[in-house]
């Protein structure tokens, strides 16, 4: 059975019901207690059983957009011919940073633009003034042709190992501004969502788990119909540019 390989931020990833650690249980948490225990299949799994594929999804919150390149080509090579791939940018602002100015440090610590208040200079060797310049640099549209340069190669690298690749972001600042003017067209999923895939979702009735919890748990990831129809989307545009038969139990 071939598979399908997601990779992106949040938007992608699984749901983590932790806990901080004072002990407060994150949105996730609370989003499983409400719903009595469970937690809705995020749009990855669902895809997959739409396209008959097993899953591997390598989404992950808080990624930045080279984290998301990265855990891309760490497994490049284990995708096989007519695996599909599905790509998805974060916003544009985010970068990393090395966790210490220890030289023997090997991690990474996200910086995103809605906060980064956990990073401290004595650990990090970046002030907050620092970080917030940055981000206002990492904001200009012009770090956008990076990442189409690494889906060139991507794309690239698709067909010489005879796999199909697809590109979607959450920030409409990258693809959906600059869509037709970008090569590979149909290696975009929902060219139509002009502010984004996540409004494009909620606008064609999915909903984020704020409003399927009626404010209770206030997160604005999508909650178990924003995954559907998000599914459901990315499954008619990769039926439809693969030229693939539709799925007759669906």
């Amino acid at each position: 059975m071939s598979t399908l390989w997601t990779f992106g931020c949040s938007y992608t990833g699984e749901y983590h019901p932790l806990s901080f650690s004072d002990g407060t249980p994150n949105n996730y948490t609370k989003f499983k207690d409400y719903r009595g225990g469970t937690l809705p299949e995020v749009w990855p799994h669902r895809l997959a059983k739409m396209l008959d594929l097993e899953c591997k999804n390598f989404g992950m919150g808080g990624a930045s957009n080279s984290q998301i390149f990265w855990n891309f080509c760490n497994v490049c090579d284990s995708i096989m011919e007519d695996d599909i791939v599905v790509v998805g940018w974060t916003q544009l602002p985010r970068f990393i940073i090395p966790e210490s100015l220890d030289p023997n440090c090997r991690g990474f610590s996200p910086v995103h633009p809605n906060g980064f208040e956990h990073i401290q200079k004595s650990t990090s060797g970046f002030s907050k003034e620092t970080l917030g310049e940055m981000i206002v640099e990492k904001s200009h549209p012009l770090w956008a042709t990076v990442i189409y340069d690494w889906q060139d190669l991507m794309v690239d690298f698709a067909k010489s190992k005879k796999f199909h690749i697809f590109f979607w972001s959450s920030d409409s600042k990258i693809i959906y501004d600059d869509i037709h003017k970008l090569k590979n067209q149909k290696n975009y999923l929902l060219p139509e969502a002009k502010d984004g895939v996540i409004s494009h979702v909620m606008k064609t009735g999915g909903k984020t788990v704020d409003s399927e919890t009626k404010g209770v748990v206030q997160d604005y990831h999508l909650g178990d119909s924003g995954h559907q129809k998000q599914a459901e989307l990315f499954y008619e545009n990769i039926v439809h540019n693969l030229g693939l038969e539709k799925n007759k139990l669906l």
